[in-house]
C-alpha cells in the first residue's frame, strides 16, 4: 500500500499516521505500523540553480530494526538521527541530499543552506565526498 501525507520529514509521517487516531490506541498503531512499515521517502521541491524549474530533494527512511523498534517505543523524535546515522541501510537524510544536489551543480549552495533542517550536518556533509 502507498500513500500520501503532507509533512516535513519521515518522523513527522509517523506522528501523523499515529495521531490520527485515539490516544488509547497509539501503543497499539506504532507496533502495527512498525510491523508493517518498508520505508516513509519526504520530497520537498527547491528551485534548480540554473532557474529552470525545481529538482525534488528527498529524505528516506527505510523500516530498520533500530527503526522499528523507535517507533513500537514512541521515540519518534529520535527517527531523525537513525535516518542520518543509516545511509549503510540505504537511507538518506534530507541534508545528505541537499549536499548531493548541490555538488552536482543542480542546487545553489545558498538556496541549500537556507533550506537545511541541520546547518551544521550540511556543511559538513557539502564538504565530504559522497555524503
Amino acid at each position: 500500500m502507498l500513500s500520501t501525507l503532507h509533512t516535513a520529514n519521515a518522523a513527522q509521517t509517523i506522528s501523523r499516521i499515529v495521531d490520527a487516531h485515539p490516544t488509547q490506541e497509539a501503543a497499539i498503531i506504532r507496533t502495527q505500523l512498525a510491523g508493517t512499515l518498508i520505508a516513509v521517502v519526504s520530497q520537498q521541491l527547491v528551485p534548480r540553480a540554473d532557474g529552470e524549474g525545481r529538482v525534488p530533494v528527498v529524505e528516506v527512511m527505510r523500516a530498520t530494526d533500530a527503526v522499528c523498534n523507535l517507533i513500537r517505543k514512541g521515540q519518534i523524535e529520535q527517527l531523525g538521527a537513525q535516518v542520518s546515522l543509516g545511509q549503510q541501510d540505504g537511507m538518506l537524510s534530507f541534508d545528505a541530499s541537499l549536499a548531493r544536489l548541490v555538488r552536482r551543480g543542480l542546487v545553489d549552495v545558498e538556496e541549500a543552506r537556507r533550506r537545511a533542517r541541520h546547518v551544521k550536518e550540511f556543511e559538513l556533509l557539502l564538504a565530504r565526498r559522497g555524503g
